[in-house]
């Protein structure tokens, strides 16, 4: 049985084009609800695969704000309160 709703045929939309990259909206249709967690990670995985067996690569720009510590009267070594902590995910 399978996730994708029958009789409802997936579609793409172009949502915009923006200055380094093109904004893509995929759309179909489930009876299933209550999984949509692993319907999107099964999705975005499936994507990534497909991509990676043509050669595509998906750049994602990450934006990164630098606090100068200087500027709350703390020295390089200490660490900020109020800076956001960093965390990295796979």
């Amino acid at each position: 049985m399978g996730i994708v709703k029958k009789g409802r045929k997936p579609f793409v939309l172009i949502r915009s084009l923006d200055q380094y990259y093109v904004t893509y909206e995929l759309n179909a249709f489930t009876d299933k609800p209550n999984r949509m967690v692993e319907i999107y990670s099964n999705l975005h995985k499936n994507i990534l695969d497909a991509f990676s067996k043509r050669g595509i690569k998906i750049l994602s720009p990450t934006y990164v704000r630098f606090e100068s510590l200087k500027q709350n009267g703390q020295q390089d070594s200490e660490p900020s309160d109020t800076s956001p902590q960093l965390g990295l995910t796979n």
